[in-house]
């Protein structure tokens, strides 16, 4: 009984240890959640300005065709017309605004590509923190599943403890024939008697 009991105090302990650390592991899984759900809408808003970007990126390669086929047209305009200055202040304004277009065109194209960078480093973050929130869970499922284990362990040596206090209790250990002499009440005072023939 004393093994069992010292055995039972074991297995409580270990449960009150392992109670603990899933009511740590919960509280780390919360924290997680809500970095988790930061970051995916910091992901979110990334790929709202990746797009953002190459709708941009489009209207202004638009436009520039647009010039390009202007400044054409107006070359063309021109080898006809030798010395018509206002085509040709028309062209160098076009090609002015050309240059500035694709000059915003560079940077728009260097936005977008910082942009993607930014994205493909959150997601590579929120990839890490979902597999550390998976870890978790399962070292938090893991935990629970010890925690059952230690349960029933702890059932069944209360259970045994119970049954041999019972079994000490009520002389179980005597064979039956000793033990219907020993209850009958005619031969209450035989009992030592007897107890003094067997010793």
């Amino acid at each position: 009984i004393e093994n069992l009991s010292f055995e039972l105090k074991e297995k409580q302990d270990e449960l009150n240890k392992l109670n603990d650390e899933i009511v740590e592991l919960s509280s780390n899984n919360s924290g997680y959640d809500v970095t988790l759900i930061k970051n995916k809408e910091k992901l979110r808003q990334l790929e709202d300005n990746i797009n953002s970007n190459n709708n941009n990126l489009l209207e202004i390669t638009k436009e520039i065709e647009k010039y390009d086929a202007d400044i054409r047209v107006l070359k063309e305009r021109k080898k006809y017309i030798s010395n018509n200055t206002d085509n040709e202040n028309k062209i160098l304004s076009l090609e002015e605004e050309k240059l500035k277009i694709n000059h915003d065109i560079n940077n728009i194209k260097n936005l977008k590509e910082l942009e993607e960078k930014k994205y493909q480093e959150k997601k590579i973050v929120l990839d890490d923190k979902e597999k550390e929130l998976d870890a978790y869970n399962n070292n938090k499922f893991n935990k629970e599943n010890k925690v059952n284990d230690y349960n029933r362990e702890i059932t069944n040596l209360k259970y045994q403890i119970d049954t041999l206090e019972n079994s000490i209790n009520n002389n179980n250990s005597l064979p039956n024939s000793v033990k219907n002499i020993i209850n009958n009440h005619r031969f209450n005072y035989v009992h030592g008697t007897i107890g003094n023939l067997v010793n």
